[in-house]
């Protein structure tokens, strides 16, 4: 069996479950113009960025876009060879449980995970992969995926990763994931998790929209939002606004040199 070309990939890494929002099989329907920020959008565009930034972290047990933290280093490892490797490389990946591997000579197929457990996460669901460009492109979509760590169990079935270049020194990945939150279809692409650093384009359905970048945020509420940090949006034509978090019922959106004081 033709073995993917992804070896280059060893950088992606698995987060482990937290707070966040629902997926869903959302984004047909939403805006993809940039947003612009004013005085009315600025709130919902807050909120947007709040809700992306806790999806990007929680990212409910799935590979993100170029992240690797030491608490998920052996996850790392294990995971990538068993979406990168061919059937012979892949008996003995899971701890316990099984992947039933499905690949043609072209590199098209799926890996179904039968309570396929790694490094204390167990992982059930189909993984469809696609290959082209002689190997340089790969697109993994997850359906029915469901992660169990620490007792909870979380669902996701609308991640999508991709990877283009990899026949090359050079390579890209890029993430997305559609959920609604509050009533409200999203979209989140192309995001990073480094730490409690997070980055990525958050896309609102009637706003469209902007990317955001937060930094030293924190956890801990009842309600679960963000306790303390800051996201930085920016939207078209030179737009930017400022979220901050003051505790867990309030936060701060500085636009245009105004602060304006929400409650949650």
């Amino acid at each position: 069996m033709k073995k993917l070309a992804l070896a280059s990939v060893s950088v992606i890494g698995l987060a482990l479950v937290g707070c966040g929002s629902n997926s869903d099989d959302s984004g047909s329907n939403i805006n993809t113009d940039a947003a612009q920020i004013t005085s009315e959008t600025s709130q919902d565009l807050a909120i947007a960025a709040t809700h992306a930034n806790s999806q990007a972290i929680s990212s409910e047990g799935l590979p993100q876009q170029r992240s690797k933290t030491s608490s998920s280093s052996s996850i790392v490892e294990n995971s990538t060879r068993l979406l990168v490797t061919s059937r012979e490389s892949i008996d003995g990946i899971c701890d316990t449980g099984s992947v039933d591997v499905n690949i043609d000579e072209s590199g098209n197929g799926s890996f179904t995970y039968n309570n396929c457990s790694i490094s204390s996460i167990t992982m059930n669901g189909v993984v469809n992969i696609t290959t082209a460009n002689e190997g340089d492109e790969f697109t993994a979509e997850y359906s029915n995926f469901t992660v169990t760590s620490g007792g909870e169990t979380h669902s996701f079935d609308n991640f999508t990763f991709s990877c283009t270049g990899l026949t090359t020194d050079s390579f890209t990945c890029t993430s997305s994931t559609g959920f609604t939150a509050d009533g409200v279809t999203y979209r989140l692409e192309e995001f990073t998790v480094n730490g409690d650093n997070v980055s990525g384009t958050i896309y609102h359905e009637e706003h469209g929209y902007v990317m955001f970048s937060a930094s030293n945020m924190s956890y801990g509420c009842d309600n679960g939002r963000p306790q303390t940090g800051t996201i930085e949006i920016s939207g078209s034509e030179g737009s930017s606004a400022s979220v901050i978090y003051n505790d867990c019922s309030s936060y701060t959106v500085v636009f245009d040199g105004n602060s304006t004081i929400y409650n949650w």
